[in-house]
């Protein structure tokens, strides 16, 4: 039997997330959001040098779900999530 659906569908209480995704490019990224449990949005374009981009993540609720496109020369930023203890 093969069944579809998650811990909510099924009677038991998810916790609260937010979801990420991530277009990233060399010197910034444009990141969208939902936070799971109100399922409130947003938006935002996160500077790289100025310590933007890592400032936002670092704010977050662990753990985060974060998806991003493949792309090279990103290594500092799976380094940032993973140490962050939110999921990539």
């Amino acid at each position: 039997m093969l069944l579809i659906g998650g811990p909510k569908q099924f009677g038991r209480k998810e916790p609260s997330m937010i979801v990420i995704g991530c277009d990233y490019h060399p010197s910034w990224q444009q990141v969208c959001w939902m936070e799971t449990t109100t399922g409130e949005t947003g938006e935002q374009k996160l500077e790289h040098a100025s310590g933007e981009a890592e400032r936002f993540y670092r704010r977050l609720p662990t753990p985060a779900l974060i998806g991003m496109e493949s792309t090279g020369n990103c290594q500092w930023f799976v380094d940032l999530v993973g140490a962050l203890d939110h999921q990539l």
